[in-house]
């Protein structure tokens, strides 16, 4: 298992430069299997394929990242990852990394009303394998993007301080009989889709309790929340409140979606 998280970087996907990337994390299994056999006190290791995942953090105004609008939602592609140093002059701590055959995992997404002005979301790939012999390919140079600040992201109850959603694609590989390498890459339903919303209560003040989310702008009939689809309410937590402290109760509403986005179930992968 590896582990690596970048900074400084420059990040193309699909060949197209991101913008607000704020860091890059990526974690390598090895794909190492250990067997015990009953009749043997040493372990025998089979090797099988690797798993490379790749996420993406950007900078955001914490609306719901929607899967279908991050790239390599529906389809194979690569990623390139560049590590900047100074001058980016060759060299000189410098690297680039190409990562192939990727699909997208999953999304996230949150804001704070503690924390900073921006909110945050986020992107999780899977690649095959990857490539640090890059001689020859073009280095992205960063790019520059601008969110315009906080957006409103919810009129479930006013007093709202913080808002949090993820989406999470389950993918398994497909076997042809007497294939080593994967045929094919199938989505297991459901494809799950949280969200966390908390807000400050004040004295005397009852949950709604309801299994819809309003929109953004209030208007009636709203079944979603900053993109986030029709969802049922699941689960209520409370904290603060404590004996003899006049702090306010904070009520986390926790929807969950089941909701499939018309994703392509099925992709071929290459041989």
């Amino acid at each position: 298992m590896k582990i690596y998280q970048f900074g400084d970087i420059s990040v193309e996907i699909a060949g197209v430069v991101q913008s607000l990337v704020q860091s890059v994390t990526v974690n390598s299994d090895r794909g190492l299997d250990f067997v015990t056999l009953s009749n043997q006190a040493t372990q025998d290791v089979i090797r099988k394929g690797q798993t490379v995942t790749i996420q993406i953090n950007y900078i955001g105004d914490g609306t719901f990242y929607n899967p279908t609008s991050a790239p390599l939602c529906n389809s194979l592609g690569d990623i390139l990852i560049h590590r900047l140093n100074d001058d980016d002059s060759e060299g000189v701590d410098a690297q680039t990394i190409l990562f192939k055959n990727c699909i997208l995992m999953g999304t996230s997404s949150s804001i704070d009303a503690s924390s900073s002005y921006y909110g945050n979301f986020s992107a999780t790939y899977q690649s095959q394998y990857y490539l640090t012999d890059t001689a020859g390919i073009s280095r992205p140079s960063p790019a520059t993007g601008d969110i315009g600040g906080r957006v409103c992201y919810t009129e479930l109850e006013t007093n709202q301080i913080s808002y949090s959603s993820s989406c999470s694609i389950s993918r398994k590989y497909l076997y042809e009989p007497a294939r080593v390498t994967p045929t094919h890459l199938c989505i297991e339903y459901p494809i799950i889709t949280t969200s966390t919303v908390g807000v400050i209560m004040a004295d005397g003040t009852v949950p709604k309790g309801t299994g819809k989310q309003s929109k953004c702008d209030g208007s009636p009939g709203g079944d979603s929340n900053a993109g986030f689809p029709s969802g049922s309410l699941e689960g209520v937590d409370i904290e603060g409140g404590t004996a003899g402290s006049s702090d306010f109760q904070i009520f986390n509403f926790n929807y969950k979606s089941t909701n499939n986005y018309g994703l392509n179930r099925i992709i071929s992968l290459p041989d």
